[in-house]
């Protein structure tokens, strides 16, 4: 008897705790969750990663062989940016960047992907690109 009493005692304990959780799941919001490694497909400023503002600037693109391999140079400045691989790229500047010998030149508008840190290479997706020129490598 003295067990049974004391399994009706824990089922009753388990299931007040168990009504008491799911209490409090309802009453907390859902966060949605990200796969960072997910290929995004759209337009990269409505990208759920994208963790600052898009900024805009000139400079140059080209492709290079490691990860990732679509770098984008800021003229005036020492700062080298990564594509991010599997984000969308527009399709003009697709269509100028036939391989790894050309480079693409003109007005790119980024969203981050990661945060500015000195010394190191901010990941990026490009939102559009107005370009001025390409130029072959030699």
């Amino acid at each position: 008897m003295k067990k049974t009493a004391g399994i009706i005692i824990a089922l009753l304990f388990l299931f007040g705790l168990g009504m008491k959780l799911s209490a409090s799941a309802e009453n907390a919001t859902a966060t949605p969750t990200v796969n960072p490694y997910m290929d995004f497909q759209g337009l990269c400023h409505d990208d759920p990663r994208v963790v600052g503002k898009s900024f805009s600037f000139e400079g140059r693109a080209s492709y290079w062989n490691g990860n990732p391999s679509l770098l984008v140079w800021m003229i005036g400045t020492h700062r080298i940016l990564g594509v991010r691989e599997g984000a969308p790229i527009p399709d003009n500047l697709k269509g100028a960047m036939k391989d790894f010998d050309t480079e693409v030149y003109g007005t790119f508008t980024a969203c981050p992907f990661t945060p500015y840190k000195k010394g190191v290479m901010q990941i990026i997706c490009i939102d559009s690109v107005k370009i001025k020129k390409f130029v072959e490598r030699k």
